[in-house]
């Protein structure tokens, strides 16, 4: 196996660049006694390549295949993969090595789970690897969960501890020291460590399970890895994939790490629900969360491709949280915002609805009479239209942004761990939903923003254009870090950090009340008091002179040679300052978080303000704020692709401030909706008015 493995790592770099035209296609159903007879299977395939979607995903189910141990009964899957040749339908084919049932997700919890997971993909990859229709494996269907105190994770949890402290004296005095009432007596040695629930409880010191956390994310790493590297080893030839889940929430409270993955994927995707993953959007954003996840999944693994691996065909009726039907409009609009947001494969969940088992009659393309719906129908335009104007999309990529949202594990471990359902602004999601305030109100300006993890930026890059970089709330924050953020504003950048950004250290330290405050050098200042003011409050600022809406905190500010622009009282609550080439604007209250839960036109105003610099040269954007509408732009030479979503409920004129010298042509949404020379848009409610510019 270490040979298998030295290989594996070698031909890691050589797995083939896919298409680079976006292709829409559906997982398919197959199971025993199900969907299994050879006229029901060409039927599946061929309805797809009729419907110009040439992609389907298929589960490689290891119970049924493995009926008894050791007798394998490849016969359904070889129909399967003859069917998709047949029709020239390319295979997504998802793996299951971490359980033999059909498990969505989860993890292998001993070593002799692993070992069977093994024998599970020899068999199956190697099957498989030559066939003609076999596009890209699909690791492990929805990796992302919280940590569980599994056998095999306890195991790994020790030696990582013992890794990360060298010895079980640190060890306590990390864990244990500190703490005003211990909870236990000091640990003699690794082996002692085990999961305490006490760990959990709000007002515990937080070492101990933010460490916990930071291992499972690893640990997820690690097994995504370890199936990346043994199906290399076997075929070195197609691409890895994996569709990870909730990316439109706290990241760390699911082990997510994504750009820890980079390394050993050829492209990366993920799940996208309504009814379910997207629990934080009122249904008039569910387009808003389409796109903000696929602009987390790009920033997470570019250069290589992003993928929507999962979006429903059908209506959701018990399966998830929330009862929905995608219309066809929805679908229509969905697919627009993931194409000119750069998706590589679009993938819908599911064609042909399932009829026993689980999600009987819901996700589906098909109708229950197994006929095309509405919405197979709306999909299919879409792919044809992308098809029609290959030319385009066959070298065309999105226009990159100057301005870009930072995401952090670090705090949304810290304020999982110090959760509370009291206010928005203490639970989980507090650090995920400033972010999104932040998103919202620039892509209603027709800003285009990038979303990158505080890890996985380039702080010390230099030459380019300026760039502005937002810090929505990010509670937990390093001294290394805060010296990046530093060195990133004194090579002629801006930051705007908000909310309790930089107040902990990432095991839980409160920075204020130290000798010195990280990033004081950066901000011109450092906080002096916090008060709690409720669901409500406004920030008043004097240049420019607006009322933010805000939650929960507002801070005082000690001047160290910032500017005042807003004040409460007596309270300074506002500073800009001048650092090196570069600019902050500190705002210690989470005004994201207010917009996103409140009125997001003052947020805007002030972002149209901030952003002005740095968008100059941007070949789109709105003229005004346009509420419930966002843009993606694509380019392709001196061509140029938008696409407007108008997610309202009535009509919106849209100006485009637009190079000159380029004409529209409609593609999709009617011709009656350009006027004023192609500098303005009418959307119609619900709507999507995709133009090529030349």
């Amino acid at each position: 196996m270490l040979r298998l493995l030295i290989i594996a790592v070698l031909l890691a770099a050589v797995a083939p660049v896919q298409a680079a035209r976006p292709l829409i296609g559906s997982q398919v159903w197959f199971a025993p006694g199900e969907v299994d007879q050879p006229e029901d299977i060409d039927r599946i395939f061929r309805t797809l390549a009729e419907h110009q979607m040439p992609v389907a995903r298929v589960s490689v189910v290891w119970n049924y295949m493995e009926r008894a141990p050791g007798q394998w009964d490849f016969s359904m899957y070889d129909r399967i993969f003859a069917a998709a040749e047949k029709h020239g339908v390319r295979i997504v084919a998802t793996l299951w090595p971490q359980a033999k049932a059909p498990f969505l997700t989860g993890m292998p919890h001993t070593e002799a789970q692993l070992k069977a997971g093994e024998r599970y993909l020899e068999q199956v990859v190697v099957r498989y690897r030559k066939s003609r229709a076999l596009d890209t494996w699909l690791l492990i269907n929805e990796p992302g969960q919280q940590p569980v105190d599994d056998p095999l994770a306890v195991q790994r949890f020790r030696a990582w501890l013992q890794r990360k402290y060298g010895s079980i004296e640190r060890l306590n005095r990390a864990w244990i020291d500190p703490v005003m009432v211990p909870d236990r007596e000091p640990y003699r040695s690794f082996d002692e460590v085990t999961v305490d629930p006490r760990w959990f409880r709000t007002h515990m010191w937080p070492v101990p399970p933010l460490d916990w956390n930071r291992f499972w994310r690893e640990h997820l790493t690690w097994y995504l890895r370890w199936i990346a590297d043994r199906v290399r080893a076997l075929d070195p030839n197609h691409p890895l994939h994996v569709n990870p889940i909730p990316v439109t929430a706290n990241l760390a409270a699911r082990s997510l790490d994504l750009p820890s993955w980079r390394p050993f994927l050829d492209s990366l995707g993920a799940s996208g629900y309504p009814s379910a993953t997207f629990f934080l959007f009122r249904p008039d954003r569910f387009t808003l969360a389409y796109a903000y996840l696929l602009d987390v999944v790009r920033g997470s693994i570019e250069p290589k491709p992003a993928w929507l691996t999962e979006m429903p065909g059908g209506n959701i009726t018990y399966a998830q949280t929330r009862s929905v039907y995608p219309t066809p409009r929805d679908l229509e609009q969905w697919l627009w915002v993931n194409v000119g947001g750069g998706a590589e494969r679009i993938i819908f969940w599911i064609l042909n609805a399932r009829w026993k088992a689980r999600e009987t009659g819901e996700f589906g393309l098909l109708d229950f009479l197994g006929r095309p719906s509405e919405r197979l129908r709306a999909a299919s335009a879409v792919a044809r239209a992308i098809n029609e104007n290959g030319a385009f999309f066959d070298s065309a990529r999105p226009v990159e942004s100057p301005v870009t949202i930072i995401l952090s594990l670090d705090a949304m471990a810290l304020q999982d761990q110090w959760k509370s359902t009291q206010y928005p602004g203490r639970d989980r999601e507090a650090h995920v939903q400033c972010a999104l305030g932040f998103y919202e109100a620039l892509n209603e300006l027709g800003i285009l923003v990038r979303v990158k993890h505080m890890h996985d930026f380039d702080w010390r890059a230099r030459g380019g254009r300026p760039r502005l970089v937002i810090l929505p709330h990010v509670t937990a924050l390093s001294s290394a870090q805060a010296a990046d953020i530093e060195a990133f504003v004194r090579n002629g950048n801006t930051v705007l950090a908000s909310g309790l950004t930089g107040f902990y250290d990432l095991e839980g330290p409160f920075w204020p009340m130290q000798k010195v405050f990280p990033l004081e050098g950066v901000l011109g200042a450092r906080p002096k008091d916090l008060r709690v003011v409720g669901e409500q409050c406004d920030v008043q600022l004097m240049r420019p002179r607006l009322t933010l809406p805000s939650h929960l905190w507002v801070a005082d500010i000690e001047v160290r040679g910032a500017e005042v622009i807003g004040r409460q009282g007596e309270w300074t609550t506002a500073v800009r300052h001048k650092a090196g080439a570069g600019e902050t604007i500190w705002i210690p209250s989470p005004v994201g978080l207010g917009a996103w839960l409140g009125d997001r036109k003052p947020l805007a105003a002030l972002l149209k303000e901030i952003a002005a610099p740095f968008v100059r040269e941007s070949p789109f954007r709105f003229a005004a704020h346009e509420p419930g509408c966002l843009m993606r732009v694509m380019r392709n030479g001196s061509t140029y692709l938008t696409v407007l979503v108008n997610a309202g409920e009535e009509t919106r004129r849209i100006r485009l401030e637009r190079p000159a010298g380029l004409t529209p042509r409609i593609l999709w949404g009617g011709a009656a909706s350009i006027g004023a020379g192609g500098s303005e848009i009418a959307i119609e409610p619900k709507g999507t008015v995709v133009a090529l510019w030349k």
